[in-house]
């Protein structure tokens, strides 16, 4: 089961979408701050928080992490000892850029793709403005 979360998560951080989170201790206008909140609480697997910074518009994102969610209810309705274990990941932010163009992030910029390296694999994370 871990395997295939990690599998599943892998794919998804790269794919997803963020809008800026709710909590006061992230900048909301840094992508870097958005990703770096998104990962702490993939770490955690924290992924009703995590739920939280994706915009609710994206329904790609939201029903990938309802299913997350439910595999986790499951493992634990299946064997009630079962609970998530955090990670503590080491990542060293690399760059932001623009998603699509990879250009420098400027005021104007919707969309971007923060990188990070790792010990165990690279991650990106998709983080979208939304008004």
């Amino acid at each position: 089961m871990r395997r295939y979360l990690l599998t599943f998560g892998l794919c998804l951080m790269t794919i997803m979408a963020m809008l800026t989170s709710c909590g006061s201790d992230v900048d909301q206008k840094s992508p870097r701050s958005v990703a770096e909140a998104a990962l702490k609480y993939w770490d955690a697997k924290d992924y009703e928080g995590l739920k939280t910074l994706v915009n609710p518009d994206n329904k790609n994102a939201n029903h990938a992490i309802d299913n997350i969610i439910k595999m986790v209810n499951k493992a634990k309705e299946d064997n009630p000892e079962y609970e998530p274990k955090p990670e503590t990941v080491t990542r060293t932010f690399k760059e932001a850029k623009e998603e699509f163009t990879e250009k420098e992030i400027t005021p104007k910029t919707r969309s971007a793709r923060v990188r990070f390296e790792a010990e165990k694999y690279p991650t990106a994370v998709v983080v979208e403005e939304k008004d």
